[in-house]
């Protein structure tokens, strides 16, 4: 009997040991992905200013709305 209680034992302790290390790489996953975020987010932001520096050099109009269709 003593052979099924250790070997229970140890089913435990790989349990316990594996799920430690899925939330361990939960969290890094998730610290990852919140930095991601923050670049994307600074980098619309870059792109926001760009957008608009073009528009006021083209006085409000795209270069598509630049020409007069007739």
């Amino acid at each position: 009997m003593g052979s099924s209680s250790d070997d229970l034992r140890e089913m435990m302790k790989t349990l316990a040991s594996s799920i430690v290390t899925l939330q361990q790489n939960v969290m890094s996953f998730q610290q990852e992905t919140r930095s991601s975020i923050h670049n994307l987010e600074k980098r619309m932001g870059q792109v926001a200013l760009s957008v608009g520096k073009l528009e006021a050099q083209m006085n409000g109009k795209f270069p598509s709305q630049a020409l007069n269709p007739k």
